[in-house]
């Protein structure tokens, strides 16, 4: 009698939890198998101090009212009712793209994700403007767009641009250009940033501009690009939808997939396959970027071996000058699945990298985030001060867990400088393909876009 009343509790404890798993939150999963590192870290600063600064932020964006911009990466069929349960958890400000949605939520509230159903994963997004300051026109002479338009008679009429960027008329002043003939009376912004949530520059209107100076008949549209990835890719579409014949941007996101087609470059491809044209603005960051084959030590803690991957002696560690009282931040990723591009397959791999000081005896920063199932992403971010020992510091990268990938890429945002002693074998060569690049002689062949 003991034995059944003991099986008809247990049976009774498991309906009751399938019953339950429609509750927004669920406060007994463990908040670290959906955040990343640096949201986890995020919510204990606020927990223990009640605020966070942008000191405490570690590269994350910060929102009006101790507020972060999130991405969420969805492992449901039914994506309105997981942004119902996001939405009764405090988020706003929401958009999806596929299986990916995005938002706004109080750091405070970080720990209620964890709970919800219907999701796998959740990230910071870190957006960089290609393009700053003031809009001086030189394009239409560099260009020659002046004598095409003049040998062709065009002035961009019948021609619909879109444009995105941050925002459109935060700053406000919009009227102003329209009344100095900078702007056209019918610019259309379908969707504006959403200005109480942050510092922006109106860097979208800036582009109109600059368009309207080399198209003037052309019909101009905005949407802002500054939500986060997921509204990026959603405001693709949408440009295309209302008409848009011609896209442009001059937005990145860091953690964006380097070795696979994440939701913008799909957005893209839908868009080009209907016969829109789109164009991006190419990166500020130079030749500050790493690319190589992955060479693993077999030392007990296993890591990338930067000397023997350049073909010279062993050196697991990678000389980076940071100047004083500066920021940088470390983009690294390697060649393995990514959640975020098919919503279904995540990493293969899990690495690990590390910022240490300039005699290698402790570590600065970190970027340690549980990568299999998701993905294969760690971002670092780094400020020095003024009374900082020394300007050098050294990269390394560990390997930690599951299969050991073939080839890893960083970009260094900010004003350091990659060691210049020891630079990656880089050969171009044309094939059918067209442009391919290649690190040694002996290595696969990639194309410019792997």
């Amino acid at each position: 009698m003991k034995i059944k009343l003991g099986l008809l509790i247990v049976v009774m404890m498991l309906l009751s939890a399938c019953s339950s798993s429609e509750d927004p939150v669920d406060p007994d999963i463990d908040k670290r198998v959906v955040l990343e590192s640096a949201l986890l870290e995020l919510n204990r600063q606020f927990i223990a101090n009640g605020t966070v600064s942008n000191s405490d932020a570690a590269g994350l964006t910060l929102l009006t009212g101790n507020r972060i911009a999130l991405t969420v990466t969805a492992n449901a069929e039914d994506i309105s009712a997981v942004i119902k349960r996001l939405e009764a958890a405090g988020m706003t400000n929401t958009a999806h793209y596929k299986h990916l949605i995005s938002g706004v939520l109080p750091i405070k509230d970080l720990d209620k994700l964890a709970g919800i159903t219907g999701i796998s994963w959740v990230s910071s997004h870190r957006g960089t403007s290609y393009s700053v300051g003031l809009a001086t026109n030189k394009g239409e002479t560099g260009m020659y767009a002046d004598v095409v338009k003049k040998q062709n008679n065009l002035n961009g009429e019948g021609i619909t641009i879109g444009v995105l960027s941050d925002s459109y008329n935060c700053l406000g002043g919009a009227e102003s250009d329209v009344t100095s003939a900078d702007l056209p009376s019918d610019v259309r912004v379908i969707k504006e940033y959403s200005c109480a949530e942050g510092p922006t520059i109106d860097e979208g209107r800036a582009m109109m501009q600059l368009i309207h100076d080399i198209a003037p008949a052309a019909k101009l549209m905005f949407y802002t690009a500054w939500e986060g990835p997921v509204g990026f890719a959603q405001g693709i579409i949408a440009l295309a939808d209302n008409g848009a014949d011609i896209i442009v941007d001059d937005i990145g996101y860091l953690t964006m997939p380097m070795f696979q087609e994440g939701p913008i470059a799909q957005a893209v491809n839908e868009v080009t396959a209907r016969g829109v044209a789109y164009f991006s603005a190419a990166g500020n960051s130079s030749r500050k970027s790493y690319e190589n084959k992955a060479v693993f030590s077999d030392t007990r803690e296993s890591a990338h071996d930067f000397g023997l991957a350049a073909d010279q002696a062993s050196d697991l560690y990678q000389k980076i000058i940071i100047p004083k009282d500066s920021t940088i931040s470390i983009a690294f990723q390697w060649a393995s699945p990514y959640e975020i591009a098919n919503g279904q397959v995540g990493a293969e791999s899990d690495l690990d990298i590390y910022l240490y000081n300039a005699d290698k005896s402790n570590f600065v920063a970190s970027s340690t985030d549980t990568n299999i199932g998701h993905d294969p992403v760690e971002l670092l971010t780094y400020t020095t001060t003024e009374d900082s020992e020394s300007d050098t510091f050294y990269l390394y990268v560990r390997y930690m867990a599951g299969d050991k990938p073939t080839k890893l890429k960083y970009v260094l945002f900010g004003p350091g400088l990659l060691d210049s002693s020891r630079p990656e074998k880089l050969y171009v060569a044309e094939s059918a393909e067209g442009l391919v690049i290649r690190h040694t002689k002996n290595d696969e062949l990639m194309t410019e876009g792997q």
